[in-house]
């Protein structure tokens, strides 16, 4: 008996050690892939921002930033692209708002990143990305629900907002982005009838200031990219049909985007819009 219990006690602890031989690999993997995630999205991100910088300092030599918006407003696929980056400027600094654990800053950022562009929404990400060392963490903040369903608490700009106030934030940005959506589709449209796509498109990229106009537009939609890839409430079907649908039709795919995030803020109790936009639930 003495013989087959120690027999059976060298199992146990070959079996502990094996276990923790996998865990240590399975870990190493993980830090391996969101090492490598980082980089990737680094390397994106950082292209996309020389790209749309070296575009601004051509527009700025052609035309002076004081006629810019002339320059837009002569052609409507150009007034389309102004239109599309209103629409994903309306996603990306409400998330700015309530992303960000401090207030002020917050709000600084959320103001440069639609009077700068997108570029000011990049940079943010990957600072945020190069501090939680993982693209997920960075674009989403990790909520912890506890076995009793309890969160902690918010700070920032949604910290602001009492929660019997949570239904009608919710409500007042769905409104306005299905507001926006039916703008973008009507102009979208208009432009159409005006004139074929491909005489629109030869006006963007002849036209320095509605071509950074365009690039823009691509920055937001490469975070709305990011943004969709780390929920994890999507399936990989999904998230590659919304890429798809993005790389299509632009912010208006960015719009149907946050209003579904409205809705899931309304038909979960409890559940802020700002939860809603930058967490991640994970069950205890």
């Amino acid at each position: 008996m003495s013989a087959q219990s120690a027999q059976s006690a060298y199992g146990s602890v070959g079996k502990q050690q094996q276990a923790m031989g996998s865990g240590n690999v399975d870990s190493a993997a993980a830090r391996v892939g969101a090492a490598l995630n980082v980089a990737v999205v680094t390397l994106l991100y950082g292209v996309a921002v020389a790209l749309f910088s070296a575009q601004l300092v051509r527009a700025w030599r052609e035309v002076p930033l004081t006629n810019a918006l002339g320059v837009v407003a002569r052609n409507k696929y150009a007034v389309s692209a102004l239109v599309d980056y209103v629409a994903g400027v309306s996603f990306t600094a409400l998330y700015i708002l309530f992303v960000e654990e401090q207030v002020v800053p917050a709000v600084v950022i959320s103001m440069l990143s639609i009077s700068l562009g997108n570029p000011v929404l990049l940079i943010y990400t990957l600072v945020r990305v190069w501090k939680f060392g993982s693209v997920s963490s960075g674009i989403l903040r990790q909520r912890t629900l506890s076995t009793d369903g309890s969160t902690t608490g918010r700070g920032g700009v949604p910290g602001l907002i009492p929660p019997k106030f949570s239904r009608v934030v919710s409500l007042v940005v769905l409104s306005f982005y299905v507001v926006l959506f039916v703008i973008f589709v009507l102009v979208c449209v208009d432009a159409l009838q005006t004139q074929p796509m491909r005489a629109g498109f030869a006006y963007i990229m002849s036209h320095g200031w509605a071509l950074t106009t365009w690039v823009d537009v691509l920055l937001g939609i490469m975070f709305v990219m990011s943004h969709v890839a780390v929920q994890r409430t999507l399936s990989v079907l999904q998230i590659i049909c919304i890429w798809i649908a993005l790389a299509l039709f632009g912010h208006g795919v960015t719009l149907l985007y946050g209003i579904h995030l409205c809705f899931l803020s309304l038909a979960q109790p409890g559940r802020s819009l700002a939860e809603a936009f930058t967490e991640s639930a994970e069950q205890e």
